[in-house]
């Protein structure tokens, strides 16, 4: 019976080279900021332009105000996103992904069952119809 030899591999590491980072003039205005996006996937955006962007985002603390409002347009079947719609023509800014956070951390865990399963039923539904 013939050994076959292995081939190992080497124990000294590879060496990786770190993405560049995207630089921005030192005189710039922070629109000048924003406007600046990653230039390749595998640079980094400045820490400035990911914080103009954080600022964008909803106040989930704002949304839990609409919570009742919310449960009463899912009980008539609204859709997450139907719903945010629905804030957004109403002058709350907001997506639909903002919307399922709020109203299903509101829920007790009973009720999140409910909905869970009324999802379920809500996505066999539209897969029968397509």
């Amino acid at each position: 019976m013939k050994k076959t030899l292995s081939k190992k591999r080497s124990k000294i590491p590879a060496k990786k080279s770190l993405p560049r980072i995207a630089s921005v003039p030192a005189s710039a205005t922070p629109a000048e900021v924003i406007s600046v996006p990653p230039s390749t996937a595998m640079s980094l955006p400045p820490p400035e332009f990911l914080f103009r962007e954080a600022e964008q985002e909803p106040d989930l603390l704002t949304l839990s105000a609409y919570v009742d409002s919310i449960g009463m347009l899912r009980r008539k079947g609204f859709s997450y996103r139907d719903i945010a719609h629905w804030l957004s023509e109403r002058g709350v800014d907001v997506d639909h992904n903002a919307v399922y956070r709020v109203y299903t951390n509101s829920l007790s865990d009973y009720d999140a069952h409910l909905e869970d399963l009324r999802e379920a039923e809500e996505a066999e539904e539209e897969a029968r119809r397509n």
